[in-house]
């Protein structure tokens, strides 16, 4: 198990891996054990005898006990997006509750009380020095999240199917970071981000969907004039909006164990919303929802498109790609397991023609040209299947780099539009030895299957 340190102190972490999960979970925890005195302040609701008022205030002030307790060991993780996942929570939390007028005067004291105390214990705990602002504006996860971050538009814009599961990372890796960069991303560093990266538009739009439907069921309603009904629950909203905030700062969503207290408190909304007979007006919501996800939609569409700085769609997970606009000028096939990725290609871009397009891809495939297209086609040594008939016919120039097929399965004519690189010590014999007895063969000494100068091939400097 990796265990996170800040200097030589060890974050606190119950075995996820990750102090921000751990953070995550914590947060949740100090919001929803808040449901517990609401939950008996509603039951009881009309109950004015001694016996229902001192057991709420018990109930709250062991609740208020609890909610120092676990303050103090969220503070362990040292974690700033669960930090401030917890501070929105409580604090929307505290509007409500005092829009609801249920805190007394002595209620509000002793809160902000608690919360001078927590600041206090937080300034002489050595995990909370990631808190500090000199600290935060230097450390370079924050910088980093914020070069994923604003890529997101371009990379929903670009793969309209999703970029595919579990892709996200390595995605951006190839397609959008800084070549001078170095850092290795399995994920968005934000779970909403990640997942709405990697579906496609349905599922996006489902999601998002999903999100904004629980928040709706667990906003307390008003009673209507006349109504008597006991107080709805906020607890809930305030978990939800926790949970959330905490999965946009880093991902931590992807675990199963941090969705139970989101789905208990969405219970107990649902529990309410039946006992009150209280529930939504569904032509209202559903037509918000579809205005605000909507004008999301065309949002991201309009600074997707305004942030790419070549026009990029993809296909099939990132399988394949088009780089650029108008015909083909050239197509890349690296191959199902190529060392050669996108990063790679786009070193050139920069020189390239933007009169016309660029297709990168892991497999050849008929169709994939448009009628007048006629491409260099660059195949590299990781395809090990014959081009289709038609992309040959089509290419006005082929260029194999090791190539694993022999030169008898194709006809003269393709023959005569071929140039052929093979390695000095290509993996690729007894197939290497047949092509280096041909005109249209270069053996280049030295070299195995990769080439150094493949990126010139793309500009046809070779």
């Amino acid at each position: 198990m990796n265990i996170a340190l800040f200097g030589s102190t060890i974050r606190l972490d119950w075995g996820f891996g990750n102090p921000n999960k751990t953070a995550a979970l914590i947060a949740s925890i100090l919001i929803a054990i808040w449901v517990i005195p609401q939950i008996a302040r509603a039951l009881l609701h009309g109950k004015n005898g001694w016996k229902s008022v001192v057991f709420q205030k018990i109930l709250w002030w062991a609740t208020f006990c609890a909610t120092g307790y676990c303050a103090f060991i969220l503070l362990k993780t040292g974690s700033r997006g669960g930090a401030a996942a917890v501070f929105f929570g409580f604090s929307l939390l505290f509007v409500l509750s005092a829009k609801q007028k249920i805190l007394s005067k002595g209620k509000i004291v002793a809160i902000f009380l608690l919360i001078g105390a927590v600041g206090v214990v937080a300034s002489l705990m050595p995990q909370t020095g990631r808190f500090a602002p000199e600290r935060s504006l230097q450390d370079a996860s924050l910088h980093n999240r914020w070069l994923i971050w604003k890529n997101v538009p371009s990379m929903l814009v670009a793969a309209p199917d999703g970029w595919g599961l579990g892709k996200s990372g390595e995605i951006f890796i190839e397609w959008y970071q800084s070549p001078g960069r170095q850092e290795r991303y399995r994920t968005l560093v934000n779970s909403h981000a990640t997942w709405l990266v990697e579906f496609g538009w349905l599922l996006r739009i489902a999601y998002l969907f999903a999100w904004l439907t629980a928040f709706r069921l667990a906003w307390p309603d008003r009673c209507k004039e006349g109504e008597s009904l006991e107080p709805f629950p906020n607890a809930p909203l305030g978990v939800l909006g926790t949970f959330f905030l905490a999965a946009t700062f880093s991902s931590v969503a992807e675990e199963w164990q941090l969705w139970i207290v989101p789905g208990l408190m969405l219970g107990v909304c649902l529990f309410f919303r039946w006992r009150r007979k209280q529930w939504p007006n569904k032509k209202r919501f559903f037509t918000m929802v579809s205005a605000f996800v909507l004008g999301l939609i065309l949002l991201v569409q309009v600074v997707g498109r305004l942030s790419n700085v070549f026009p990029l769609s993809v296909e099939n997970g990132g399988e394949t790609a088009r780089i650029g606009c108008g015909p083909v000028g050239v197509v890349v096939a690296a191959g199902e397991k190529s060392r050669e990725t996108p990063r790679d290609l786009r070193s050139v871009l920069g020189a390239w023609d933007s009169q016309q397009a660029i297709i990168w891809t892991r497999r050849l495939r008929e169709g994939m040209l448009a009628e007048g297209e006629n491409p260099r086609l660059i195949v590299f040594s990781e395809v090990y299947t014959v081009p289709p008939p038609g992309i040959l016919k089509r290419a006005r120039e082929i260029i194999l780099l090791s190539p694993r097929f022999s030169p008898t399965e194709f006809s003269p004519e393709v023959l005569g539009k071929m140039k052929v690189f093979v390695g000095e010590f290509s993996s690729a014999t007894p197939v290497a030895q047949e092509w280096m007895q041909r005109p249209e063969c270069t053996v280049v000494l030295g070299m195995a299957d990769y080439f150094e100068g493949w990126h010139d091939m793309v500009l046809g400097r070779q």
